[in-house]
């Protein structure tokens, strides 16, 4: 950009046995499944989470406004969090372990945590906040793998690209659902602000 050649390497290390071990079906999905689950890495400790992390870690007008307990000026700082393009969607913001602010939309996964500290090390509060919502992160990874995805939580499926989903996603292994055979492949993540959130992706056969 703006003009000019340029080249782009890609290394990819050797597949595993394991890694090649199967029917093709089997082969394309838990490439495909590894893929989600690198997607789901980086909202939790990409570059856009630390780069967040550090803003609201640096912000001396939320460091202040925590100190303070002003749960109004902590919510001016965060709105700006959300305003200069930081990639943050939520904030929760803990004083003296209680809840002094949560900030932002309902559905969020891959929350990080920090903490607001005085010039003497002091602890004046603790924050987690999260870059990615549940929307975001399955549209990403439906893009990128083509498959099925879907976030569940403790009491069902939270979201999905279909709904109602099959009954039951296993770790590894075959899915008949609507009359479609597909492969599965699920992890554990985590939804905001705790809490397990188990993502699976289903990859059609054939």
């Amino acid at each position: 950009y703006p003009q000019g050649a340029g080249s782009v390497t890609v290394l990819a290390r050797e597949p595993t046995p394991s890694l090649c071990n199967g029917s093709p079906a089997e082969i394309s999905t838990r490439v495909l499944g590894a893929l989600a689950e690198h997607v789901y890495r980086g909202e939790l400790s990409g570059a856009n989470a630390r780069a967040a992390l550090r803003t609201a870690e640096r912000s001396r007008r939320f460091t202040t406004a925590v100190a303070r307990g002003d749960a109004t000026q902590a919510r001016g700082a965060i709105v700006e969090f959300f305003r200069n393009h930081s990639h943050v969607v939520r904030v929760r913001v803990t004083r003296g372990g209680k809840l002094l602010i949560d900030l932002g939309g309902p559905l969020v996964l891959a929350p990080v945590s920090g903490e607001l500290r005085g010039p003497r090390g002091r602890v004046y509060g603790r924050f987690e906040l999260s870059v990615q919502d549940d929307v975001g992160y399955v549209l990403l990874a439906h893009e990128f793998t083509g498959g099925e995805v879907f976030l569940r939580g403790a009491s069902g499926q939270v979201l999905g690209t279909l709904s109602p989903g099959p009954a039951s996603i296993p770790d590894r292994g075959p899915v008949t659902y609507g009359g479609v055979r597909y492969q599965a492949y699920s992890f554990m993540g985590e939804a905001f602000p705790s809490g397990p959130l188990r993502i699976s992706l289903l990859v059609r056969e054939g």
